[in-house]
């Protein structure tokens, strides 16, 4: 691979994780730099497309769209946000300067942020779906990917919108519903501390063991005397 094709490679890698990044950032309501993560993406933009015009108004528009959609996942209204992105397809067209795009670009992500709620009812509604697929699938041993994908959703924005929400993270969410219903099993004296663990999903009792302690103060045969 040339040095040149590597270069390219990269750039695009840096660009595609920073539109992420962006896109993660509306959907949660997290805004803090991300002006100045657009800024970044505009100007990674520009370089790679040699500041020719007529493919940055092509690149900028397929970025407004992803970002547009974020803001339609965080509650933003769908017709509203339909007529922004008409409204900037129909003038960026004719647009002559870099600096006439990247103004009416910030204006455009301007007004997907003023669309969002105050509250966020589809981020609450995600994680009221993900807590019940945790309450169905706590005895399985699924993984923070596995709860995203069950949503369809990236890990990164669940973390960061199931903390906004809950107050705490999605783990921990899990966990204390596993330490709970052990809690129950471990008043029923026909299952073993290795049965109650394996059906609550942990990977081996030792670890089991160790949470129980960390959540409770007491292990969970000391629990179970103590009753």
């Amino acid at each position: 691979m040339s040095p040149l094709v590597t270069i390219t490679k990269n750039r695009n890698q840096h660009l595609l994780q920073k539109e992420r990044e962006l896109a993660s950032k509306i959907r949660v309501g997290e805004l803090d730099h991300v002006w100045d993560i657009f800024d970044d993406i505009l100007m990674n933009i520009y370089r790679m497309e040699l500041y020719n015009i007529e493919v940055i108004k092509v690149r900028v528009l397929e970025l407004m769209l992803v970002l547009s959609r974020a803001a339609i996942d965080s509650g933003a209204d769908y017709g509203k946000i339909s007529e922004i992105n008409h409204d900037f397809v129909t003038y960026i067209a004719g647009l002559k300067t870099i600096e006439g795009v990247s103004q009416f670009a910030r204006q455009i992500l301007q007004a997907y942020i003023e669309s969002r709620p105050a509250k966020n009812p589809r981020g609450e509604e995600l994680v009221q779906q993900v807590k019940e697929f945790i309450l169905k699938n706590y005895h399985r041993r699924i993984t923070l990917d596995d709860i995203a994908k069950s949503v369809h959703i990236s890990q990164y924005y669940l973390s960061h919108l199931f903390k906004e929400v809950e107050g705490i993270s999605v783990i921990e969410y899990l966990t204390k519903v596993r330490i709970e219903k052990a809690k129950i099993l471990l008043r029923n004296p026909k299952y073993s501390i290795y049965e109650i663990s394996e059906k609550l999903g942990f990977k081996e009792p030792s670890y089991f063991t160790r949470v129980f302690r960390s959540r409770e103060g007491r292990t969970p045969s000391q629990f179970r005397k103590l009753g």
